[in-house]
């Protein structure tokens, strides 16, 4: 289908200036041009003109991450129908969601896992643990063994390269840590000639399905041998040739065994996130949100000032629609304002002005077709309750400033009305309001 004039505009500016959408929308063509278009900054009429080939990164990235998410999110298949989301309830929601997953994460390495590990938890390890490399040959041990074993169990793995796995925290400990600060501090009395590797694994255990302690596994070639009660490598490799190919060997206990102590570490740390109040959590984080958010602030204007904007850009390469169809020639200028024309306005305002917010009552009572009122400062103090006074005063949408715009439009106080013109600018107004005298 093809979309309508109205809303392929709103697209095209906001594509150029930065500006938030209030409806999100693009049209495929215009986004495979806006693709091949490069950022620049926007000269004033009289300036010097873009070069041809300016780098423009900035504006084809902005462009290209708005209309894929738009065709990805499916908004595009109903978009006569599309009403804009409430900015703040999408912002509180996000916001919400990165609160509560790095609250998860603090939490995690707070209680003294590693950060690769709560990596892998959060999927973003660099290799799921189904990917990597196994060690060849594993001594599985417990705290319930008596110490010497356990001392014994060090220096054996020390001189033959074998892998020490607990199954969990060492009792007592709260950490994953101040668990091997205490191993650690048994293997230094042995005086070894290096350390061996020793580490919680609870997914090794219940890959090899171990329920006593020691037990000794290796594996090669696909296939693995264990014993439980000793740790005689070589025996076991003996007994893993003998065996006929392609079968496992499991020697059962061929000595003293204990049960293992140590709690699975994956429940223990189902049990400790279970425990965080996470309704608390996300009170705190809406109750904190406006101290936390980024807004760009402007000074009031000091004098009336009106300039303009040639939005105009140039291709960079040739752009072509899904059927083929030229729809730029490298080195065309491209100007979406002219080229899809639309009488749009944007107020700029500073919340925390009493004269600006009455300034901006006033404007919207004359404003005709498109529009969107954009804040600056805030008082944060007042948080949620503020930003929805403000709302209900103006009775419409309001939305933080992006930088972007800020730097699109060129603006160096408030409050500010940028608008359309016929002739393809964007018409930028700074006024200086007596009330703030």
């Amino acid at each position: 289908m093809r979309f309508s004039r109205v809303t392929t505009t709103i697209a095209a500016l906001c594509m150029v200036t930065g500006a938030p959408l209030n409806a999100q929308v693009a049209n495929e063509e215009l986004k495979q041009l806006i693709d091949s278009v490069p950022s620049v900054k926007l000269p004033r009429l009289g300036q010097r003109p873009i070069a041809p080939n300016a780098p423009m990164e900035d504006f084809a990235k902005q462009a290209k991450e708005l209309a894929d998410k738009v065709i990805a999110e499916g908004r595009l298949s109903n978009i006569d129908q599309y009403q804009a989301i409430d900015p703040a309830r999408l912002e509180q929601a996000a916001e919400l969601a990165k609160q509560v997953q790095e609250s998860m994460r603090e939490k995690l390495l707070q209680e003294g896992m590693q950060q690769n590990q709560v990596d892998a938890l959060a999927g973003q390890g660099p290799e799921p643990y189904e990917n990597k490399p196994k060690p060849e040959a594993v001594l599985f041990v417990s705290s319930s063994m008596p110490e010497s074993q356990l001392k014994a169990a060090y220096k054996y793995a020390e001189q033959r390269g074998i892998v020490v796995y607990y199954r969990g925290l060492l009792p007592g400990t709260k950490n994953i840590p101040q668990s091997i600060a205490r191993v650690r501090k048994q293997v230094a009395s042995l005086n070894l000639k290096s350390e061996p590797k020793i580490g919680i694994d609870p997914i090794a255990f219940d890959d090899h399905d171990i329920t006593v302690v020691p037990t000794l596994v290796i594996s090669r070639d696909g296939q693995q041998a264990m014993v439980s009660g000793l740790f005689n490598l070589d025996y076991l490799q003996e007994q893993l040739v003998a065996a006929p190919a392609d079968t496992d060997v499991d020697l059962g206990s061929r000595g003293t065994v204990y049960d293992i102590k140590e709690r699975h570490l994956v429940a223990e740390m189902k049990a400790r996130a279970a425990n965080i109040d996470w309704k608390a959590k996300q009170k705190e984080t809406v109750a904190s949100y406006w101290q936390r958010k980024a807004i760009p602030s402007l000074p009031r204007a000091t004098k009336d000032e009106q300039f303009w904007i040639d939005p105009t850009v140039r291709v960079t390469k040739d752009v072509l629609n899904a059927q083929g169809d030229l729809l730029a020639r490298a080195g065309e200028t491209f100007n979406p304002i002219a080229k899809y024309v639309l009488h749009i306005t944007y107020l700029i305002i500073d919340a925390s002005s009493e004269a600006q917010i009455r300034w901006a009552q006033a404007q919207l009572a004359e404003i005709t077709g498109q529009f969107q009122l954009m804040i600056t400062g805030l008082n944060r103090s007042r948080g949620w309750d503020g930003y929805t006074e403000i709302r209900q005063r103006l009775k419409v949408p309001v939305f933080v400033m992006p930088a972007l715009a800020k730097q699109r439009f060129q603006l160096t106080a408030v409050p500010a009305k940028v608008a359309t013109t016929e002739s393809g600018y964007l018409q930028v107004n700074q006024y200086q309001l007596k009330d703030e005298l």
